[in-house]
């Protein structure tokens, strides 16, 4: 049985999400409403991922996969820290805990913008 997913961050990069979850297929863009984009989430290298806040009037932007159910452990693997949650776009990942002040890396920031690029996103506007 498959599941959606909606990526906001370094998994909108089609090839690292595929990586992860060889059955992710991507579905479309779409718009999570009532949550901001952030990048607070600490990292195990000391900088910050991307995250998503509850946010009333907010709005991110991500992209939606289709992955079969037994790629679901490996997606759980690869978000060490967020805690799974379900929306109306899917499962997708929340950090809850305390915030960092770091700064994303460079190269984590470059994945980012790669994804939402290839998917016709702007992630400056969320």
């Amino acid at each position: 049985m498959t599941f959606r997913y909606f990526a906001y961050g370094s998994n909108m990069h089609t090839p690292r999400m595929q990586e992860r979850c060889p059955t992710a297929r991507p579905l479309g863009t779409a718009v999570l409403r009532g949550w901001a984009a952030v990048y607070d989430k600490p990292s195990t290298d000391g900088s910050a991922k991307r995250n998503i806040r509850p946010s009333a009037g907010g709005e991110v932007r991500g992209v939606v996969y289709e992955i079969e159910g037994y790629d679901r452990p490996a997606l759980d693997a690869a978000e060490p820290g967020y805690a799974p949650i379900d929306t109306p776009l899917g499962l997708t990942y929340a950090y809850e805990g305390k915030p960092t002040a770091a700064l994303p890396a460079d190269w984590y920031l470059a994945v980012v913008e790669a994804g939402a690029r290839a998917h016709g996103l702007d992630t400056d506007s969320d």
